[in-house]
Formats: C-alpha cells, sequence, structure tokens
C-alpha cells in the first residue's frame, strides 16, 4: 500500500538509529525506505537460554566412530529435515555411521529407521528434559537446517555449545561462512554439498576443531544477549555524544 509504505519511509528515516538482527533484513529495508547506511546498523539477536559454557569435552570427529548430525525445530519440512534426513544416508552409503537426532517434531515414517533419534518435544523448564536437549547439542557434530528463517535462534544454540550449523544462505540465518558454520547456495540439492562438506572435515580433523573453537567464539561475542545489549548501548553512547 503507498500510503503505508509512505509512512513506513517517513518513520525510519526520520529514526536516528536502527538495529536489525541481519544483514539480509538491513539491506532489503535499506533499499525499501531510502535509508542512510550509517545510520541502519546489524546487531545480531542472541540465544535466550543460560550460557552452557565451553565444551569441557567436544566430540571427537573421526572416520571409525559415530557421526552425529541434529535437526532442532517443529516443523521437518520447514527446517529442511529432508535434506538432512539424505545426508545421513548419503554419509551412510559412503560407509560412515552417520546418525541423525531431531528434537521439536517428528518426521514421517519414510524419513525415520534405525539410525534416527527423535525427541518430537523437550520441555526445558523441566530440569531432565533441558539435560537430555543439551546432551543432544553436545554430543552433535553438525546441526543440518536447510531452512528458510527470518532469524534462527536455532543458530544461536548450536553456537552456544560449539556446534557447527550447516544450512542455506537465505533471509536471517545467523551463520557465517566458515566461522560457526557453513552456507550454502538455496538452489540445487543441499545434501550433496553438505554431505561434501562432511566429508572435507572428516579428512581433516583438525579444521573440524577450529570451526567448534569460533563456533563458539561466534556465540560470545556476537549471538548472545549480553553482546546485543553491550552493541546496542556502545552504539546510543556514541550517537548521543555525536549529537552533545
Amino acid at each position: 500500500d503507498p500510503l503505508i509504505l509512505r509512512a513506513e519511509r517517513q518513520v525510519f528515516q526520520a529514526t536516528d538509529l536502527l538495529f536489525w538482527p541481519s544483514e539480509w533484513l538491513k539491506s532489503n529495508a535499506d533499499a525499501l525506505y531510502g535509508l542512510d547506511p550509517a545510520r541502519s546498523l546489524v546487531v545480531p539477536w542472541g540465544a535466550n537460554i543460560a550460557d552452557p559454557g565451553p565444551p569441557k569435552t567436544p566430540p571427537r570427529l573421526a572416520k571409525a566412530e559415530p557421526l552425529h548430525l541434529l535437526v532442532l525445530g517443529r516443523d521437518w519440512f520447514a527446517k529442511g529435515g529432508p535434506a538432512a534426513f539424505e545426508t545421513m544416508e548419503r554419509l551412510r552409503a559412503l560407509g560412515h555411521d552417520a546418525r541423525l537426532t531431531v528434537i521439536g517434531c517428528t518426521p514421517p515414517a519414510f524419513h525415520r529407521n534405525a539410525h534416527v533419534t527423535v525427541h518430537p518435544h523437550l520441555d526445558n523448564s523441566r530440569p531432565d528434559e533441558r539435560a537430555t536437549f543439551d546432551a543432544c547439542l553436545k554430543s552433535a557434530h553438525f546441526m543440518v537446517m536447510a531452512s528458510f528463517e527470518s532469524y534462527g535462534f536455532a543458530f544461536c544454540e548450536a553456537s552456544a555449545h560449539g556446534l557447527p550449523s550447516l544450512c542455506l544462505n537465505v533471509g536471517g540465518v545467523p551463520v557465517r561462512d566458515g566461522v560457526n558454520g557453513h552456507v550454502i547456495a538455496a538452489e540445487g540439492d543441499p545434501q550433496v554439498a553438505f554431505t561434501a562438506l562432511v566429508i572435507g572435515y572428516l579428512e581433516n580433523p583438525a579444521a573440524y576443531g577450529a570451526l567448534r573453537a569460533t563456533t563458539r567464539k561466534e556465540y560470545e561475542t556476537r549471538l548472545n544477549w549480553r553482546a546485543w545489549g553491550n552493541t546496542v548501548r556502545d552504539r546510543l553512547i556514541a550517537a548521543r555524544t555525536g549529537m552533545g
């Protein structure tokens, strides 16, 4: 609606600072509303969880040991569950003992087998279920989520546990390629790219260890609410000083 768009443009252009959670949202807003890039800033949101702390014993990635993949979300198809299942199947066909854990939903029968563990719902307010949730994230090697997100808090949670994510380069996914996981083009078959990435790390476990370290660092410095608050505070103080 042109009237609404004009009103929105007036409000946003008159605002001193705008904080967007993702580069995707910022770039679209800048273009739509004609915003000044110096006043339109990206400050990622954070995982709304108690900090689990750095992993004491990160899972070892080795060809002769089980390989754990994870899907976290309420809608199997919206979260790209089929691509995660197919990634597991491809890895198994290549001789790796890949397994998939699903939290938050129940895949259809044709996406379940003896290598898939399902937790349809875990209530994090219950200590026993929270412990199960944390154990799943701590033991997984990769979170595999070929989903379209306006903002993906699950990726922040994974980063808190040092768990790298494999995802699509879309929307507000808070994953930086090579830092806390890998993002691939949305076109094509993501399971092929995901499988290749996992195989690459199986061939180079040291690189996987480094990826886990930077994944946790990403949570500590960017993907938690304290970091968000500190950045916003600093920006507000700087802007106020500049106006004075």
